[in-house]
């Protein structure tokens, strides 16, 4: 009597054993999936960062050019206004040469 009593309990313990498996095995399956669906988006993300990264450097190469031209525009005004023999300071015309000078800087930051 002891052993089929024992083999019942095996039986029983087995099958406990088996469930137990097979719930590993849905949430190992579950994991992996929440991996890859994580993986997924790191990758998204990365992009996402490289093209933020790629307008910052657009950005900085148009202000660097803007603010280049600006003090070419100066320049540029400094020396019309010693050829004329004025300070460089009013005018209509120089007025709008530093607001253009200004208006690029804008545009480009």
């Amino acid at each position: 009597r002891a052993g089929p009593e024992r083999a019942g309990e095996a039986e029983m313990a087995l099958a406990e054993a088996l469930e137990r498996c097979a719930l590993l095995e849905a949430d190992a399956s579950r994991f992996e999936a929440e991996a890859r669906e994580a993986q997924g988006q790191v990758l998204d993300l990365q992009e996402a960062l490289q093209e933020a990264d790629d307008v910052a450097v657009e950005a900085r190469s148009r202000l660097v050019s803007a603010r280049e031209a600006e003090d070419s525009l100066r320049a540029e005004l400094e020396a019309r206004s010693s050829a004329v023999g004025e300070a460089p300071r009013g005018g209509a015309a120089e007025r709008r040469d530093v607001e253009e000078a200004r208006e690029a800087r804008r545009r480009a930051e």
